[in-house]
């Protein structure tokens, strides 16, 4: 199984590790290590997360790193929407 992140995913990532290397950059890559280990675990197994609020989309807490991963359960496995802090408002 697969992981395809779409842009406005890759965008998240981006900011999210901007806004957290300006604290601590070795944290930063852990969370953005975290991130990709776990979307790669959930293509293997895409209908773990909760059905989300957009149709057709499901959602997956990170619960250690508190982030979201708003993704489609695809054949492939699956493909990252976006990416959000579960502090933040999508």
């Amino acid at each position: 199984m697969s992981v395809r992140w779409s842009n406005p995913s890759l965008e998240d990532l981006d900011r999210i590790w901007h806004f957290n290397a300006d604290r601590d950059a070795a944290r930063a890559d852990q969370i953005e290590a975290k991130i990709h280990e776990r979307a790669e675990w959930l293509s293997a197994k895409p209908y773990l997360g909760r059905i989300g609020e957009a149709p057709g989309t499901r959602e997956y807490l990170i619960r250690d790193i508190q982030y979201v991963l708003i993704y489609t359960a695809e054949d492939y496995g699956i493909r990252v929407i976006r990416v959000w802090s579960s502090r933040e408002r999508a």
